[in-house]
């Protein structure tokens, strides 16, 4: 998910970045791993009032809290940076019937890009190749609203080792 940099500000030794989003479809939640364009942020975020240029309440803007201010250098007004996690959660992974590997992963930060890389703890590794897929029957409105209010996305993986090997349910995957 990706947000413009509007203004930067420091009050107390915090440093406060005021933002844009740039994508309103999409949600995204804040963990203890959440990156803000490579760079650590609080588990915190503020929803600024402000109002556009013909006096609307703005719907767009964001304030994130770095969690260390000497990172302050690492971002300028007018950048565009995207919001990461260093892990997603595996909700639920399945082979299909050709042998591919499906999994519903709960990421936080929104959904990943085709070729992210994932790993788990015991050193096995996949990158994705399809993503946001469509999950369960869209009729489905209690299914569809649980998967969007808890950020879960569907994904096809390939193993990057030979071995064709699905992550467990209920692990963490390191994202890089």
């Amino acid at each position: 998910m990706k947000f413009k940099i509007e203004n930067i500000t420091t009050i107390k030794n915090q440093v406060y970045v005021f933002t844009r989003i740039l994508d309103l479809n999409q949600n995204f939640k804040l963990s203890d791993t959440t990156l803000f364009g490579g760079v650590e942020i609080e588990k915190w975020l503020d929803i600024p009032i402000a109002n556009d240029e013909n006096g609307n309440q703005r719907k767009d803007n964001v304030a994130f809290v770095l969690k260390n201010a000497d990172d302050q250098g690492k971002i300028n007004l007018g950048d565009i940076l995207e919001l990461t996690d260093k892990y997603v959660s595996v909700i639920e992974s399945a082979f299909t019937i050709s042998g591919r590997i499906h999994c519903l992963l709960e990421c936080n930060a929104g959904v990943l890009n085709i070729d992210t890389k994932l790993s788990d703890e015991k050193g096995q590794c996949w990158t994705v190749i399809e993503n946001n897929l469509l999950f369960g029957r869209v009729q489905d409105t209690d299914l569809q609203k649980k998967i969007k209010d808890n950020n879960w996305y569907f994904y096809r993986l390939s193993p990057l080792a030979n071995e064709l090997v699905r992550p467990d349910a209920n692990s963490k995957l390191k994202v890089s």
